[in-house]
């Protein structure tokens, strides 16, 4: 009875942490990619509450700088310096955009992360 017990104690257990395990994500900055010139890669993510994205600079001269009034209430801002990678924590739920600050006039601002409440799994009786 105790040995059942303990089995469905640690099942319950390990079911319900695998859904909360944060992931990690890496975008890129480049001169050039597939979707054209001064982009990052990928364009977009959907990724959930707690997950991290590293964005690294492919090619020298970008940045990666949250967009001010474009990110949720309560996220923080970042700004990864000239031609320096920077990996942030998404907190708060919503959507946020993004640039790189020297490219801007070219339309360097498409990346959308869209950040949601990881779901919690629910065992059957």
């Amino acid at each position: 009875m105790k040995r059942n017990l303990l089995t469905a104690v640690c099942i319950t257990l390990l079911l319900a942490s695998t859904a909360n395990f944060a992931e990690e994500f890496e975008v890129q900055m480049l001169n050039q990619g597939t979707d054209g010139v001064m982009v990052f890669e990928p364009s977009v993510l959907q990724i959930q509450v707690g997950d991290t994205v590293t964005f690294t600079p492919a090619n020298p001269g970008h940045n990666s700088a949250s967009m001010a009034g474009m990110i949720p209430a309560g996220a923080e801002s970042w700004d990864s310096g000239m031609s320096q990678s920077v990996t942030v924590t998404f907190t708060e739920e919503g959507t946020y955009v993004y640039q790189c600050t020297p490219h801007l006039m070219m339309a360097m601002v498409v990346l959308l992360l869209l950040v949601i409440q990881a779901q919690t799994s629910t065992l059957l009786r």
